[in-house]
């Protein structure tokens, strides 16, 4: 996705993408990681050696906003469908449910 995007090559993208997840553990950041998630990506980019980094700014911070709300989304989606999996457990194995409630 980064790739796409912002046209850089693959391993400043990978740098940048690494750099956003260390920016998760500083001990101040915006709410949900905002501004500081793509502040990791844009100063791992820059980090990196790019010289000119203004006209590339723009489509790189595009990028990291569209792989923020990616991953946002992702682990939204596998927590619904966890919670989705728990509850059809009790339909899937019925006999264990029931064995271990009667005394």
């Amino acid at each position: 996705m980064v790739l796409g995007i912002s046209g850089l090559s693959l391993h400043i993208a990978l740098l940048s993408i690494v750099g956003a997840d260390l920016s998760s553990v500083l001990p101040i950041h915006g709410v949900a990681g905002s501004g500081t998630f793509e502040g990791g990506v844009i100063l791992a980019a820059e980090i990196d050696g790019i010289s000119n980094l203004q006209p590339s700014f723009p489509p790189l911070l595009e990028a990291s906003v569209q792989l923020h709300v990616f991953v946002l989304g992702s682990a939204a989606s596998i927590y619904a469908m966890s919670l989705l999996l728990v509850s059809f457990m009790p339909l899937l194995k019925p006999s264990a449910v029931t064995e271990k409630k009667q005394p």
